[in-house]
């Protein structure tokens, strides 16, 4: 094999070694999943997974419309995946992708009722979803037709601190990370200022650590190659 071809290879296996993907399947409710929990906070503390939760064996909803809210009422329903054991030190990328759609929400303070957000290390990224906004890091809305499906993309750097937004394909939105204390994968309604009804079609994260394991096994096959020569 030549030396350059092997090297081309080895650094394919380095970016991808080690390499953490977590997925949550809409075919279950969250709490049947290893890993996942329903969490209802403060105010909704006592409204069960399956007012919120529920899914066709497809399609997972998220449908917060039929609960009270008004200004100022802190309350949040939502799935979220224990990240504590990652050591986010050695974290490089985090790249998420959604399928999903939200039919409808109503705001009283926020402008969304439905979020996604990953946080680990100190520092994180989340959006926010009305049926017609996008609110990224809890920052400027944007205007953004949600109710139809999209495939959305979020890909951070943790090294830089910074996340791209993307719609279709297409770069909606780039800014730095925000601070955090919290280690999560969170999806569902986040504030109980707002509600809403979405519908998830797919949901993951992948984790790529640094390649320095991987790169010195593959220094040492590249040593192997050139002593064949």
């Amino acid at each position: 094999m030549h030396v350059r071809t092997a090297a081309m290879m080895l650094a394919a296996a380095c970016g991808s070694a080690g390499a953490q993907t977590i997925s949550l399947d809409t075919g279950l409710l969250p709490s049947q999943q290893p890993g996942w929990v329903y969490r209802a906070t403060n105010n909704d503390a006592a409204v069960a997974e399956t007012s919120v939760f529920s899914t066709d064996g497809t399609t997972l909803t998220s449908n917060t419309m039929a609960l009270p809210f008004a200004g100022g009422r802190p309350a949040s329903t939502y799935a979220e995946y224990d990240l504590s054991s990652i050591d986010f030190t050695e974290v490089t990328s985090i790249t998420m992708d959604l399928r999903a759609r939200v039919l409808a929400s109503e705001v009283a303070q926020f402008n969304y009722g439905f979020y996604v957000s990953v946080y680990g290390g100190g520092q994180g990224f989340s959006t926010g979803f009305g049926s017609g906004t996008l609110t990224p890091n809890n920052q400027a809305n944007i205007a953004f037709d949600a109710t139809e499906w999209h495939d959305y993309r979020w890909v951070a750097d943790w090294t830089a601190g910074t996340v791209e937004l993307f719609a279709d394909g297409q770069l909606l939105d780039s800014r730095l990370l925000v601070p955090q204390n919290s280690t999560t994968l969170n999806i569902g309604d986040g504030t109980g200022t707002a509600n809403a009804h979405a519908e998830i079609e797919s949901f993951q994260i992948r984790i790529v650590p640094a390649p320095a394991s991987a790169a010195l096994l593959g220094l040492g096959g590249l040593a192997t190659l050139r002593r064949r020569r």
